[in-house]
């Protein structure tokens, strides 16, 4: 089975370096002419997901970065958030360390801590249903680029069903 943690980040330098690498990869990425990304770019999704890291673990080929400044800010993120997750999770944290360790995924330059070897980064993405069968460990964090001003948007999981500390189900589907 799969467990998902929901924590609230207020930590300044996770949230700022979130919307930092945001912010680089939108002005690179020619976002505001309609591009979609460097993955899911073609369908139909709306917003943009892009793929950072590792791209294939045998080879260690890596998604294309285009530039020094979007690896800084890989780099910036990569480590505010390994210090996150090592305070707040750090059972998650070492799943993560441990399911790279089993690929045999060195680190990268971008992420010398990791926590993994690779990011899946979405902008305001509204993407299609869809299951991830890859069986890694995954965490994620969703941020306001401007805090208090997004209204009314909702994180589905239909399969999801939320538990109460005895047990019993409280939820279906949406966090």
């Amino acid at each position: 089975s799969n467990i998902i943690h929901v924590r609230r980040v207020e930590d300044a330098d996770v949230l700022e370096s979130v919307v930092g690498l945001g912010e680089c990869l939108k002005s690179e990425q020619n976002y505001a002419k309609g591009k979609k990304g460097n993955c899911r770019d073609k369908c139909g999704d709306e917003g943009a997901m892009y793929a950072l890291g590792v791209r294939n673990s045998a080879t260690m080929e890596k998604y294309v970065t285009t530039s020094n400044a979007a690896k800084k800010k890989m780099k910036a993120f990569s480590k505010s958030v390994c210090r996150w997750l090592q305070k707040e999770l750090p059972t998650v944290y070492d799943n993560i360390k441990s399911a790279e360790e089993r690929k045999k995924v060195e680190p990268t330059e971008e992420m010398p801590g990791g926590p993994g070897s690779s990011i899946m980064f979405s902008i305001n993405l509204r993407n299609a249903s869809h299951t991830d069968l890859d069986h890694s460990v995954s965490h994620a964090v969703w941020v306001e680029e401007r805090p208090g001003r997004a209204k009314g948007w909702y994180f589905v999981l239909p399969d999801l069903q939320l538990l109460d500390g005895r047990g019993r189900p409280m939820s279906k589907g949406v966090v």
